[in-house]
């Protein structure tokens, strides 16, 4: 039997004051008093903010394993999480946010961790509401690789709307630096498109920042060959796409070989990626990163690591608010490309792996500061192999970010525990995530790479990398 929620019904709805501080939230603590929370002021600029949603989880595995009640979940918390290792606290914890909607039954003692973050996040309370909750199945009796998810009371969907103020009181939109999304491809276009009206709209206020970067990660349940039209639509309006090898696979089984829809070999499973990747890159002009202009495909494939694809050449239409071409122009030309794998931080022998929830979107918020603030010095010398390649050198630096932060993900139930902070460094599962990083690059740095390269034409070249050395 399922615990009865903690009780909280001293959350009320309170109408937002006029002259409250940018980004603070009012709620009531369980005295009655109104409580206002200035762990949201905001930053000049935010590096990440998710539309991913706050899940109190429960998890359930075979027996004679006990069931764990009130953990801390949700999409849109492990992107918090994944970018908020790499921004320490007190000051550029700040730098991240989402929306995290309080309902009646919120746990006082959840409230108190999330805001021990100290990061720029939007406390909403719902008091007409349950807060989200989701049941997990980990693992059956026949195969401890099932997953089975539900949501246990409605959930409550964040909109690109909500981070923006009543009037000018645009807390959270305009100071957005990147904006992440885990949704289907119908709603993606509908979110960038929204993003770009309140962008318009603002237009005195936020036109002196550069447009946010879009990092896109589709839901699986949608991942078909019945989306991929919109799916491809959604992408040319957006800077980075993001599906596990599994949803992408999803999106072409229409016209995948027989022996591609089962289960798959490492190696398979690494072929049917490059492939797919390649075609979705090549098949359409992403909007672009906004240095230069290129778009690119990320897949995430687990201790499998991930597979870069990079779009070559900068996209001649970068505003976002002009209908784009949605295809490359010219009889027999392509979107020239770069693709290549990079190893995940824990691989399949790791004995530090518990629990892969999560992983996915930390990933995305590890990936929004390694391509809005890559904080972490990479040493010289470190990436030799790549540094006559800038724009491939920083797509690296931004994977290597993800990976970092999935590899935090994955070493418990729940999120990482992080400790110090106020003088102390931050150390996240008793580690440095500076040192994690160090080491990662340094094995980067060491191992041999493959490079392909699809110019204009469709003509391919691989170069391999071994210690800094390149060979064609």
């Amino acid at each position: 039997m399922r615990p009865a929620p903690a009780s909280q019904g001293n959350l009320h709805a309170l109408s937002q004051p006029h002259n409250m501080p940018a980004g603070a939230v009012a709620t009531v603590d369980q005295a009655g008093d109104t409580e206002l929370s200035l762990s949201g002021i905001l930053p000049e600029e935010l590096d990440c903010v998710t539309m991913g949603m706050f899940i109190i989880d429960e998890i359930h595995y075979p027996a004679p394993r006990p069931p764990l009640y009130n953990i801390l979940g949700g999409g849109g918390l492990y992107a918090l999480i994944g970018s908020r290792l790499f921004l320490p606290s007190p000051h550029l914890s700040r730098n991240t946010s989402m929306l995290i909607d309080l309902g009646s039954d919120f746990p006082p003692h959840m409230l108190t961790t999330l805001k021990s973050l100290n990061t720029s996040s939007i406390f909403r309370p719902t008091p007409h509401r349950l807060t989200t909750r989701g049941w997990n199945k980990y693992g059956s009796e026949t195969d401890p690789d099932f997953r089975a998810f539900k949501y246990l009371t409605p959930k409550m969907r964040v909109e690109v709307k909500d981070f923006w103020g009543e009037g000018d009181a645009c807390w959270v939109g305009e100071r957005m630096g990147a904006l992440h999304m885990i949704c289907s491809p119908k709603r993606a276009e509908r979110s960038v498109r929204e993003l770009w009206t309140l962008i318009d709209q603002n237009d005195g206020r936020i036109r002196t920042k550069p447009r946010p970067l879009v990092l896109w990660e589709p839901i699986p349940d949608l991942c078909t060959p019945e989306m991929r039209e919109e799916m491809l639509n959604t992408i040319s309006l957006i800077d980075v796409v993001s599906p596990n090898d599994g949803e992408l696979a999803g999106f072409f089984t229409d016209e995948l070989a027989e022996e591609e829809q089962h289960t798959l070999t490492h190696a398979g499973i690494k072929l049917r990626t490059e492939r797919l990747a390649k075609k979705l890159a090549l098949r359409r002009r992403m909007c672009g990163d906004l240095d230069e202009g290129c778009g690119a495909v990320l897949v995430r494939c687990g201790a499998l690591g991930c597979y870069i694809v990079i779009q070559d050449e900068p996209n001649p239409s970068p505003n976002p608010a002009i209908e784009r071409r949605k295809e490359k122009g010219g009889e027999g030309e392509t979107i020239p490309i770069i693709a290549l794998w990079l190893p995940a931080y824990h691989d399949l022998t790791s004995e530090k792996v518990v629990d892969p929830t999560g992983a996915g979107n930390a990933f995305m918020g590890g990936l929004a500061i390694g391509l809005r603030r890559p904080l972490i010095p990479v040493k010289t010398g470190t990436l030799k192999w790549c540094e006559n390649w800038p724009r491939v050198r920083k797509w690296v630096v931004a994977a290597a970010h993800a990976s970092v932060a999935a590899s935090f993900a994955i070493e418990q139930i729940g999120l990482p525990v992080v400790t110090g902070g106020e003088g102390n460094e931050e150390r996240w599962n008793g580690e440095l995530v500076g040192e994690r990083m160090e080491v990662y690059l340094e094995r980067l740095g060491r191992k041999e790479l493959e490079v392909e390269r699809v110019d204009e034409r469709g003509r391919e070249e691989m170069i391999r990398f071994e210690g800094g050395d390149d060979k064609v």
